[in-house]
C-alpha cells in the first residue's frame, strides 16, 4: 500500500490533476453560489454534505430543533457546484483568496509533502512513522488537504467577520475540525462539537489528549453515551458533558416467530474494502441457503459505484423498506452494528488486514462482541457462524454504547 500511494502521490506532484479539478470546483462554486453577509447569527453550524439542515446526516434531528435562525455552512465532495440548502464552504472565501489557491497550485504537492516530513519526525517508532506516512500520502493524493486548507480559510474569513456568537459542528477529532475550532477561539466565539459516530480506535485524536492542543479544543464536546462520554472525559474533563446518538435508524418490526433468513453485511464508504468485502461476499452465493444483503452509506461519494457493484454480483442491496431482520449483522460500521443489537440482531465485526480498528467494541468490550477475519478462511467461517443458534438481548448493549433515548424537546438544551 505505500509503495503504491508513493507512485501516485509523485505522479500528483508532477502533473496535480487532482488538485486542479478541486481548485475548479472551488472557482465554480464561489461563482454559482452567492453567499451574503446579512445579520448576526447566534450560531453557526458547520457539517458535512448538501442537504438541509433537518436533514443532516450527523445532526440533524437536532438543528430540526432549533428555532432561532443560524448559518448553515457544509463541506460537500463530488462534482456539485451549487446547494439550494445550505452555504457550501467555497462561497465564503474572498476572491483573492481564491487568486492565491490557484497561483500556488504547482507548489501544493510538494509543500505538503514538506509538512508531513516534518510531522513524521515528531512521531516515535518506525511503525507509527510507516502509518503516519502512508496516511498522510492518501490524503494528499486524494486531494483532501487541500480541501481542508480550503475550508479552514473560509471560516476564519467568516469568523473574522464578527457575525457570529457560537459554532457547532459534527465532531470526529478530524484536522480541519481542529484548526476551525482554533480559528473560533482566536475570533472569542464558542464551540461545540458534538460527536455524531459510534467512537471506535480509529478516532485517535479524541481517544489521546496529545493529538488535540489545548487552542484546538471545542468550548464543549457532547457524546452519544455512557461509554464514549466516559472515554473522553478521562482526557478532556470538564468540558465533556454526555448527550444522545442523533443519526435515529429506521427499526424494522418482525414477528417474534418469523425466521430470520438473511445475512447482513453493513460497510462504510471506504472504496477499497468495500469492494473486497463484496466480492469476498459473493463467493459465499452457491454456498450458503440464506440472503446476502450488503448495507452501503448512501451518504458517500462511493454510493453509486458500489451500489453498481453489488447488483452484478447478484447481492441483494439493503434499503429502509427491506423487510424482517437478519440472522447476523457482520458490520464494518459500528453505528449500524448498534442499531442492529437494539432489535436484538447477533453483530459480528468483519476485521480487515489494517492498521487501526474500526470496531467500537475493542475500546470496551463488556459485552464481548465477536470478530470473522475477512481472508482465506472468510467462507468456512461465515458457513460456520450462519449455522449457530444464538440468542442476543441488545438493548442494554446498544444504550450503552449509543443511547438513542430522548425527546426532541431535550436536544436544544445541549448546546444553548
Amino acid at each position: 500500500m505505500l509503495i503504491k500511494v508513493l507512485g501516485q502521490t509523485l505522479l500528483e506532484a508532477i502533473a496535480p490533476l487532482q488538485h486542479a479539478k478541486l481548485l475548479a470546483r472551488t472557482v465554480l462554486r464561489k461563482l454559482q453560489g452567492r453567499y451574503s453577509v446579512h445579520e448576526i447569527r447566534a450560531l453557526t453550524v458547520y457539517s458535512v454534505g448538501s442537504n438541509s439542515p433537518e436533514q443532516d446526516a450527523y445532526i440533524g434531528k437536532l438543528l430540526e430543533q432549533i428555532k432561532e435562525p443560524f448559518d448553515y455552512i457544509t463541506i460537500a465532495g463530488g462534482n456539485l457546484t451549487k446547494s439550494q440548502h445550505s452555504h457550501l464552504v467555497e462561497t465564503l472565501l474572498s476572491p483573492w483568496q481564491i487568486t492565491c489557491l490557484c497561483l500556488s497550485l504547482p507548489l501544493q504537492v510538494p509543500l505538503q509533502l514538506y509538512w508531513l516530513l516534518v510531522g513524521i519526525l515528531r512521531i516515535k517508532g518506525t511503525y507509527g512513522r510507516r502509518i503516519f506516512l502512508l496516511f498522510g500520502l492518501q490524503e494528499i493524493v486524494s486531494g483532501g488537504v487541500l480541501s481542508q486548507r480550503i475550508a479552514v480559510q473560509a471560516m476564519r474569513r467568516h469568523f473574522g467577520e464578527a457575525k457570529t456568537h457560537s459554532l457547532l459542528f459534527p465532531m470526529e477529532g478530524r484536522n480541519w475540525e481542529k484548526c476551525i475550532v482554533k480559528s473560533a477561539k482566536n475570533a472569542g466565539i464558542l464551540s461545540t462539537g458534538y460527536l455524531h459516530c459510534a467512537l471506535t480506535p480509529r478516532h485517535l485524536s479524541l481517544m489521546d489528549s496529545e493529538f488535540i492542543t489545548p487552542p484546538e479544543r471545542p468550548s464543549r464536546m457532547i457524546a452519544p453515551s455512557e461509554m464514549a462520554c466516559r472515554l473522553i472525559t478521562k482526557h478532556y474533563g470538564d468540558i465533556v458533558s454526555k448527550g444522545y446518538f442523533l443519526r435515529i435508524p429506521h427499526k424494522q418490526k418482525t414477528g417474534s416467530n418469523e425466521p430470520r433468513i438473511s445475512l447482513l453485511f453493513a460497510l462504510i464508504g471506504d472504496t477499497l474494502e468495500s469492494e473486497l468485502i463484496i466480492r469476498r461476499v459473493a463467493s459465499l452465493k452457491n454456498i450458503l441457503q440464506q440472503q446476502l444483503v450488503i448495507r452501503l452509506n448512501p451518504n458517500t461519494a462511493s454510493f453509486p459505484y458500489l451500489e453498481q457493484l453489488t447488483r452484478s454480483l447478484g447481492l441483494s442491496l439493503y434499503t429502509p423498506q427491506t423487510p424482517g431482520l437478519p440472522q447476523i449483522c457482520f458490520f464494518r460500521s459500528s453505528s449500524v452494528a448498534v442499531e442492529y443489537l437494539k432489535q436484538d440482531v447477533r453483530s459480528i465485526y468483519l476485521a480487515l488486514d489494517e492498521p487501526v480498528s474500526n470496531n467500537i467494541f475493542e475500546l470496551d468490550n463488556k459485552f464481548g462482541i465477536e470478530s470473522v477475519h475477512v481472508d482465506d478462511d472468510f467462507s468456512d467461517s461465515i458457513t460456520k457462524l450462519s449455522r449457530q443458534l444464538y440468542v442476543v438481548k441488545g438493548n442494554d448493549i446498544a444504550t450503552y454504547y449509543l443511547d438513542d433515548n430522548f425527546a426532541a424537546r431535550n436536544l436544544p438544551s445541549l448546546i444553548l
